[in-house]
């Protein structure tokens, strides 16, 4: 299987970025070795408390299996392995599986390789950066547009606000006929621009909100040329088709695996 040449490169980018918001309110991003740690918060569940970025022998597979679950475990977090084909061994799925895990997540890793051929416009969405003050507002656009029905945890607040000092995030908010319905961020990390979090308004989608919110964001990180802009979505979805007409090609899948 050939593997595209930005595979790990972008694979760092995400976990380590992960990592990093995690450590910033408090969690761990421990390296050690042959398995990468994140651990954040329980209000984040599977997102920011996984173990990743497996490079292990094949003899060694099984205990290192049973000392992150054992590290997690401590933690009140159930166990949670992402598997990608750069997981060595290559065999890691079926092994998880076996030990009782099951398969909770399926994400695609994206880059901007192609042009932009999706129509959508509206020109009464505007998009504008946001700045401290609106910064509350902002999450509760996004934890809107991801299903959430009440307000957004004190953790996840946190979070946007140390994320947004320590200035590796851009963050957007976009608004139809002057109402903000959308929010999104640009993260710059490791080499790499990061399009995360893209989220509309249920009441106001196929709009445009989301089309112009990536434009806007992709149009900024093409001041640098040289740095590659990713994005994850969920593996066969339609949002992955949205993004392969804004010019998104797939560079690898992934797996995630729970200890039930």
């Amino acid at each position: 299987m050939t593997i595209h040449p930005l595979a790990d490169r972008l694979e760092y980018h995400e976990e380590s970025s992960n990592g990093q918001a995690a450590k910033d309110i408090g969690g761990a991003f421990l390296e050690l070795g042959d398995v990468t740690l994140v651990y954040s918060h329980p209000d984040f569940g599977t997102g920011l408390n996984f173990a990743c970025r497996i490079r292990s022998e094949d003899t060694l597979i099984e205990s290192m299996i049973d000392d992150v679950n054992a590290w997690f475990t401590q933690r009140n977090i159930a166990p949670h392995f992402r598997v990608s084909p750069l997981t060595r061994p290559a065999n890691v799925a079926a092994i998880l599986e076996q030990r009782g895990f099951v398969r909770t997540e399926a994400e695609t890793q994206m880059v901007l390789e192609t042009d932009d051929v999706e129509r959508s416009t509206n020109r009464q969405v505007r998009i504008e950066t946001v700045t401290l003050d609106d910064l509350e507002q902002w999450v509760s656009i996004q934890h809107r547009g991801f299903g959430g029905s009440s307000q957004p945890s004190t953790s996840i607040i946190e979070m946007a606000r140390r994320s947004y000092d320590s200035g590796r995030s851009t963050l957007y908010v976009a608004r139809l006929y002057g109402e903000a319905v959308g929010a999104a961020s640009l993260i710059n990390w490791a080499g790499v621009f990061g399009i995360y979090g893209v989220a509309v308004e249920e009441r106001v989608r196929g709009q445009g909100v989301g089309t112009a919110l990536a434009r806007r964001m992709i149009r900024d990180a093409r001041v640098y040329p040289d740095m590659p802009i990713c994005l994850q979505v969920e593996t066969s979805s339609p949002t992955q088709s949205w993004y392969e007409r804004l010019g998104f090609r797939v560079v690898y899948d992934r797996t995630g695996w729970t200890k039930k």
